[in-house]
């Protein structure tokens, strides 16, 4: 029955034709639309689920209980999430919407309702400090509202993909729209911010009229994969930034960071992280603070196990004679694999240790003078080889001539005796 399936009572049955002219309901054609009020329709809570995790996450139960968040775990009303400075999250809400909370930020949730199986869903929450990411599915029905509140501003939507911070001591707020339309609301006024476009709302004021998104960054092409702890990463500098964005996930769509930090410049070196399959991301930031398109680049790092770093001998060192070769141990190493060469490049080998356990090797009297370059590389216990270490040089110069001291002694004792 419809008014059991979908209504707050069975008893709206007789209002429900009255409103809708209904003078023989058991002849209704199929397809008939029928007129209902949004407060006629049953209303339950429905929370919002820890889809996906990274780093430190807490959550905060509106007892005031705080638990270390887990994937599964369900967010109802006041309950919230508090991520540290390198923990995110993302929270999906019934109607397939989807969350993203920053490192370093906090959300409330003010409200999690759905309209019955109308798949109308009223999402509300506060963004206390930091910064989110969202995608909202497209409204089902007047009755869905996806609305987050910050310390100065209040943002609608009904389908949807933007971002919302709170930056400065101010407490102001950045709204950014990749997609769709945001209602923006500030003091007494509102403003309608389409995608492509952003605003910001400092406390008590209106929101400034949308200017727009600064365009994605053209980044340089990476190694795939990267090799080498700390790879630079460049891009072209966009006119009007102010600064960069740059972030890794583990997942295309960043559900989660990894890694997200700001730049200054148009380069950041890749964060020391576990090898495997990631995504890169940069995206501008203007002067207001707003962060405009992203540039996305696969990303693949193979780093492990560490290279040792070399101790001697070193650049520039000259040797004569038997050369031991010495370098730190490697924690992620149970063996090393050593290459010495006439070359920079390491096509001329004079010698290839493949695995040893010792940190130095003594490679004896060397074949014929000049430069060598050597590098080691580090091979852990399953016998994967990391990226070799950096090449170091060194010169093997002939000993010093003998000096025939005799005349020089026979002089002296001859001017001793005179």
């Amino acid at each position: 029955m419809f008014s059991e399936r979908y209504l707050d009572t069975v008893m709206r049955y007789e209002q429900l034709l009255r409103i809708n002219n209904i003078e023989r309901p058991r002849s209704m054609p199929p397809g008939t639309r029928i007129r209902v009020p949004m407060e006629w329709i049953e209303s339950n809570p429905v929370p919002a689920t820890v889809q996906a995790l990274a780093g430190s996450v807490s959550l905060l139960r509106a007892s005031g209980e705080r638990v270390d968040a887990r994937e599964g775990m369900q967010l109802f009303l006041g309950d919230g999430v508090r991520t540290d400075a390198q923990g995110s999250v993302a929270v999906l809400f019934a109607d397939g919407s989807r969350l993203t909370v920053y490192p370093d930020s906090e959300v409330r949730f003010n409200h999690l309702s759905a309209y019955g199986e109308t798949g109308m869903v009223d999402s509300q929450m506060n963004l206390l400090r930091g910064r989110i990411d969202t995608r909202v599915t497209p409204s089902a029905g007047p009755g869905s509202r996806f609305e987050i509140q910050t310390p100065s501003a209040i943002s609608a939507v009904r389908g949807t993909e933007y971002r919302a911070a709170v930056v400065g001591d101010a407490r102001a707020s950045n709204i950014e729209v990749t997609a769709g339309t945001v209602d923006v609301g500030g003091a007494s006024a509102r403003e309608a911010v389409g995608g492509g476009f952003g605003t910001r709302v400092e406390p008590g004021g209106e929101p400034l009229p949308p200017r727009k998104l600064l365009p994605a960054p053209r980044l340089q092409p990476l190694p795939f994969p990267v090799r080498g702890l700390g790879e630079p990463v460049s891009w072209a500098a966009v006119d009007r930034a102010a600064g960069y964005r740059v972030e890794v996930s583990a997942s295309a769509d960043f559900a989660t960071l990894a890694w997200s930090a700001v730049a200054t410049q148009s380069s950041a070196r890749l964060p020391d992280l576990a090898d495997g399959r990631y995504h890169l991301r940069v995206r501008a930031i203007d002067a207001l603070g707003l962060e405009g398109y992203d540039s996305v680049l696969p990303l693949e790092l193979d780093v492990r196990p560490l290279a040792p770093r070399v101790l001697g001998p070193a650049d520039v060192d000259r040797a004569s004679g038997a050369v031991t070769l010495t370098w730190e141990a490697s924690a992620d190493a149970t063996s090393y694999r050593l290459e010495l060469a006439r070359d920079a490049g390491f096509t001329e080998l004079v010698r290839v240790e493949e695995t040893t356990p010792d940190t130095q090797l003594d490679v004896g009297a060397l074949p014929a003078f000049g430069e060598y370059f050597w590098r080691v590389t580090s091979v852990d216990v399953s016998g994967e080889a990391g990226p070799p270490g950096s090449a170091s040089r060194f010169e093997v110069q002939p000993p010093p001539e003998e000096v025939d001291l005799w005349p020089f002694f026979l002089t002296v004792l001859g001017a001793a005796l005179l």
